[in-house]
C-alpha cells in the first residue's frame, strides 16, 4: 500500500495495489495521462479547513484542573508545592513540576482571556457626599 493522505472524511492512497480504490469518491479524483499507465491516481482535493485545536490537547489532566491550578498560583501567590498540596486535598495527584509547566504555558492565555474584562481608566466614576 502506498503513502496514505487524508483530506476530509476520505482517506486514499496513491500507491499501486490498493484495495480501497473502489470505495473512493470519483468526484474528487481523475486519471492523469502518463500516471494512469503506472497505476497512479491524481486527486483534486479542496484544502481542508483548519480544525480548531484546544490549547489543552495532549495534557493528562482536564482543562478545568489546569486552569484551577494556574489561577491559584497566580491569584494567591502560592508556591508550586502549595498548589500541589491543595490539588491533593481535592483528590488530584499532580507533581509540582507539572504545575510549573502549566504556569509557564497557560499564564499568557489566562491574561489574554481576562484582558477584555478589565476596566479602562475613566470609564466609571463615583460621587461622594460633600
Amino acid at each position: 500500500m502506498g503513502f496514505l493522505r487524508k483530506c476530509g472524511p476520505v482517506a486514499w492512497s496513491d500507491g499501486p495495489g490498493d484495495r480501497t480504490r473502489a470505495a473512493l469518491l470519483r468526484s474528487r479524483m481523475r486519471w492523469s495521462g502518463p500516471a494512469a499507465r503506472h497505476d497512479r491516481m491524481v486527486a483534486r482535493c479542496r484544502p481542508c479547513p483548519p480544525v480548531p485545536v484546544s490549547e489543552f490537547t495532549g495534557f493528562r489532566f482536564p482543562p478545568e484542573v489546569i486552569v484551577l491550578g494556574v489561577r491559584w498560583y497566580l491569584r494567591f501567590a502560592l508556591s508550586y508545592r502549595n498548589v500541589e498540596e491543595l490539588l491533593a486535598e481535592r483528590g488530584i495527584a499532580v507533581d509540582h513540576v507539572s504545575v510549573y509547566r502549566w504556569v509557564q504555558r497557560f499564564t499568557q492565555l489566562l491574561v489574554d482571556a481576562a484582558r477584555p474584562c478589565r476596566h479602562s481608566p475613566g470609564d466609571r466614576w463615583f460621587v461622594d457626599e460633600t
